[in-house]
């Protein structure tokens, strides 16, 4: 029990710089409050637990590794949708490239993303320099680390190479302000909700991805708001702010998602300090344009 304990406060501590408001249910991350009531967070640590090779709990960190597996078996048992089956690619030699690669991709995808989630596609997004062999590392790096969460899932431990090679790659979310929970479930979200698109249609901003945001509102009536209270929190604290490069589309997914979050009447931090807001009448009328 001491053990499992451990792992949770691992999987959920808070990362530097992370807003937490006492008075707020939700702070600005996917990841959950470490709550032992918590049923599925406590599934979660055992399923991580259980695949931990014996004489190795002392040798927890860094804790990385064991957050952004956490977060993507998380999302799993919350939704009960598990990963099918998947083959770990060959592992190259870690190197610095990957890691920088990694988070230039991120950046990219998770302003796709958004724009996704808020239906503000298409519209193109600036790709980073190199973006063939930036792109080609994330594809790589995002199939590992969803190969690996499936294994871990079934029980078996990471082999010291894919070990290292998230622990390296995942270091690049420290000290950005991104949660590794949350890089990885992004990741994760990324990898697994997309359909092929044709060159003309990549053109033109799409990348493949079909959105996450709409699953969360429609699965709220009979699994409850609270994944969707999380992404929303995420989402007007932290992703739109630091990702969506366009002034006019940052501010109105600003508005629709607080404009969610007062429909489902959800009780979420939101820090207010970010941007210079339009009113929320500017902005509907900059809906109806767009």
């Amino acid at each position: 029990m001491a053990k499992l304990d451990k792992l949770k406060r691992l999987m959920c501590s808070s990362s530097e710089g992370l807003l937490v408001n006492p008075g707020a249910r939700y702070p600005q991350t996917l990841r959950p409050a470490n709550n032992p009531f918590d049923d599925i967070l406590t599934r979660v640590a055992g399923k991580v637990q259980a695949a931990i090779p014996r004489g190795m709990h002392q040798h927890l960190r860094p804790q990385r590794v064991f957050k952004a597996v956490g977060g993507i078996l998380y999302d799993q048992e919350w939704t009960g949708n598990p990963i099918q089956s998947m083959n770990t690619d060959h592992i190259t030699p870690d190197d610095e490239l990957a890691r920088t690669a990694v988070q230039s991709a991120c950046n990219y995808a998770f302003e796709i993303m958004l724009l996704v989630d808020y239906g503000l596609l298409p519209y193109p997004v600036q790709k980073p320099s190199f973006f063939n062999t930036i792109w080609t590392q994330f594809e790589h790096f995002s199939h590992l680390l969803i190969s690996v969460a499936y294994r871990w899932n079934q029980g078996q431990f990471p082999d010291q190479a894919a070990y290292d090679r998230i622990s390296h790659v995942m270091c690049s979310f420290d000290g950005n302000g991104v949660d590794v929970w949350d890089a990885a479930t992004l990741i994760y979200y990324y990898h697994t909700r997309r359909e092929p698109v044709d060159n003309g249609s990549a053109n033109k901003g799409r990348a493949g991805y079909t959105g996450v945001l709409q699953e969360m509102i429609s699965e709220a009536s009979k699994r409850g708001t609270d994944r969707l209270a999380r992404k929303l929190s995420l989402d007007i604290n932290l992703l739109i702010p630091k990702f969506v490069s366009d002034r006019e589309r940052r501010e109105l997914m600003l508005y629709k998602a607080r404009r969610l979050v007062q429909e489902y009447r959800l009780s979420i931090l939101d820090t207010g300090t970010v941007g210079n807001w339009f009113s929320f009448d500017t902005v509907a009328k900059k809906e109806k344009q767009l």
